[in-house]
């Protein structure tokens, strides 16, 4: 993959989808203890035939962990679609978690890191019709602790690969203003979006004002899988 330096118009591009999820969570709720079971995604359970389950598998440093999602595709047809694609393509191997805040949420889904270097990884698809909806799509799925949703710029139809999870009930801030398509599976996953959450951050520059300081989070890859949730 060729390693291709920051341009400008990508920075502003960024920094734009950067200062849009902040400012829609500038209000973030205190973290307490989320846990993924104490709500529903609707008021009917989703058939296990409507889940599409994966697993981020990671590394928090050097220790490995995984998060387990199920997504919902009969809910956000275009978002999953739109993931899976990336998933299916390897595209998120070795990208980095760019932006955490605790008691709000971790993001990724665009850049890797080098020898300290910050790049953007090339490969990325047109952007998708956002599903939520303040652009006229509705969405059930409330911004809860453990909820994946993708973000974007100002611009409503401007997703493509970076995605983030919530730590903690963001849903007063981000329902209906973001594409919300899945959850994680269990406690264990939450308590690793949590700890994400809560690592020391230090200012890069104006595009990455809450990079994980001393530690680095890399996906190292992000798989489909079938059969039980495998806590």
């Amino acid at each position: 993959m060729k390693k291709v330096l920051l341009s400008i118009t990508v920075i502003i591009i960024a920094l734009t989808m950067l200062l849009s999820l902040t400012a829609c969570g500038e209000d973030k709720p205190n973290e307490d203890a989320p846990n993924p079971n104490e709500w529903n995604i609707t008021d009917t359970t989703i058939a296990e035939k409507d889940k599409v389950r994966v697993v981020i598998n990671l590394s928090i440093g050097e220790v490995k962990k995984h998060i387990n999602l199920e997504l919902y595709p009969t809910i956000a047809p275009l978002s999953v679609a739109n993931f899976l694609q990336y998933v299916d393509e390897d595209y998120y191997d070795n990208v980095v978690f760019h932006r955490v805040i605790e008691g709000f949420m971790i993001q990724t889904g665009e850049y890797y890191v080098i020898d300290r270097g910050i790049y953007i990884k090339e490969g990325q698809h047109d952007p998708i019709k956002g599903e939520f909806s303040a652009n006229g799509v509705e969405n059930p799925i409330s911004h809860k602790a453990g909820v994946i949703s993708f973000a974007r710029t100002n611009v409503m139809d401007s997703a493509t690969s970076q995605f983030f999870i919530c730590s903690a009930d963001a849903s007063a801030s981000l329902d209906g203003k973001y594409a919300a398509f899945g959850r994680v599976c269990d406690q264990q996953s939450l308590d690793v979006v949590v700890e994400i959450s809560k690592l020391p951050t230090k200012f890069v520059n104006m595009m990455f004002q809450n990079f994980p300081g001393e530690t680095v989070v890399t996906i190292l890859s992000v798989d489909r899988y079938t059969g039980a949730v495998n806590g």
